[in-house]
């Protein structure tokens, strides 16, 4: 088992970074001062005499109760040196905790969360599709290594989902329309519906986000850079066209266009993937996302996220008739 994991950030000692490195640390200094719990702290390191001149001077700590993330970058993110995820210098799980860890390369200086740009940039939303695609490709039908280890994140999100309906239906009285509401209940009732159902069993699956918005993105600081997807602590293996519904419903995202840019890219890595085939998987994970906004709203996310999603979904639901699909 992973030794224990820092609660505290006194608790990130120069001893448990040397085991978790493999690599002499000396010192060990957090540089955001305010922070008090071990949860996510930038840390300038020293290390003694000896020790080799390539080792990280900085490096950012990240703890998580989802052993899902920590088996993203264990599994996954080592199996994609050139896709735009940032690779772990360590990571681990201590069950007895129930926490995990993931020791970053700090990129704070090459990068930001884009904040202050007053929006994301149209060019920085085309590479993040593109690189959605890119991530897609790699683990296209590909994925019996990591049936072992992926988490049925449909089945966590619906039990949330479906046991805080009644409070979510009650937070939501003015967004929630009556047609939505009556394909709530349809859609609760019948989980999960036989159409996912079916396609999941017979379709080239691979390794999802999750959780893919534009949030989720550090961004290059020159131009010419690279962006990085982050926080992958609900990856998990779908239909690809998962990520494009979940993005086009969270983002309410206006541009479509945006969707055949994913396609050409996804399949210009040699993919069979037809038009027919994404639209089909496309309204298949669009029904299945509306266990969402439930979900966030138990796990208490500000209410303009959630409602502004759930108006979104609803009309694209209704107009791409996803009642149907649910027999």
């Amino acid at each position: 088992m992973t030794a224990r994991i820092p609660e505290t950030l006194a608790d990130i000692t120069p001893a448990w970074l040397s085991a978790a490195l493999g690599a002499p640390v000396e010192t060990v200094m957090a540089e955001n001062a305010n922070a008090t719990t071990a949860d996510a702290a930038r840390l300038r390191l020293t290390y003694a005499p000896g020790a080799a001149p390539d080792l990280p001077t900085h490096v950012f700590f990240k703890a998580s109760q989802r052993r899902n993330e920590t088996l993203f970058y264990q599994h996954i993110a080592p199996h994609m040196p050139d896709a735009p995820v940032l690779p772990a210098l360590a990571a681990g799980y201590n069950d007895e905790q129930e926490r995990g860890f993931a020791l970053l390369p700090d990129v704070s200086e090459t990068h930001s969360d884009g904040e202050g740009l007053g929006g994301v940039p149209d060019e920085v939303k085309d590479a993040a599709w593109l690189a959605l695609a890119d991530i897609h490709a790699r683990w296209w039908a590909q994925t019996e290594s990591l049936l072992p280890i992926s988490e049925d994140i449909y089945a966590f999100v619906f039990s949330v989902a479906r046991d805080g309906y009644a409070a979510f239906a009650e937070a939501a009285a003015e967004t929630l329309t009556q047609e939505t509401a009556v394909l709530y209940d349809r859609l609760l009732a019948g989980w999960p519906f036989p159409a996912l159902t079916q396609r999941l069993a017979t379709a080239p699956l691979t390794v999802v986000h999750g959780d893919p918005h534009y949030g989720n993105l550090l961004l290059p600081r020159r131009p010419g850079g690279t962006l990085l997807w982050v926080d992958w602590a609900v990856w998990h293996l779908n239909l690809a066209a998962s990520d494009v519904s979940y993005m086009l419903d969270w983002q309410v995202e206006s541009d479509l266009s945006r969707i055949r840019l994913y396609h050409d890219r996804l399949t210009s890595h040699g993919i069979a993937y037809s038009w027919a085939e994404f639209e089909r998987d496309y309204r298949l994970t669009a029904l299945a996302h509306l266990v969402w906004p439930p979900f966030w709203q138990s796990f208490g996310l500000p209410e303009r996220i959630w409602s502004e999603t759930l108006k979104s979904m609803g009309e694209r639901a209704a107009a791409m008739g996803l009642a149907e699909l649910l027999g």
